[in-house]
């Protein structure tokens, strides 16, 4: 919640059941205070590797979003030792080419860019 969501966003957790088979769901808040849930079921979970889950829009996104939304996705964070450092690789699968198009549309590159930024500035002023 600290750092999650685009720069000038919030985000709210409303369920972490951080094991496999666990679900998840958040609602980031934009600064006009939209709000835009999402939810998920962790896949696998790999301590310090990996941690793999399903992402879709939640029930609501629809109103909010004037577009043809993309079906879910699988979503892989990697964790990488690198001794005083930790490398993040985030890999984003569609089921099809389509709605990777519709999501990569929606400014979904953007938006982890975005993500990824306030996360360093959290670890910045660690």
């Amino acid at each position: 919640m600290q750092w999650w969501g685009p720069k000038g966003f919030t985000t709210r957790v409303t369920e972490l059941d951080l094991r496999p088979g666990g679900k998840w769901r958040y609602v980031m808040i934009g600064p006009d205070g939209t709000e835009y849930p999402a939810k998920g079921v962790f896949r696998e979970i790999v301590p310090l590797e990996r941690i793999v889950t399903s992402d879709e829009f939640d029930e609501g996104f629809e109103k909010v979003m004037n577009a043809d939304l993309p079906r879910g996705m699988v979503t892989t964070a990697i964790f990488e030792d690198l001794g005083s450092n930790t490398k993040l690789t985030l890999r984003i699968m569609h089921e099809f080419t389509e709605d990777r198009r519709k999501h990569e549309e929606m400014g979904v590159i953007e938006g982890w860019n975005s993500s990824f930024d306030c996360l360093d500035e959290l670890l910045a002023k660690a």
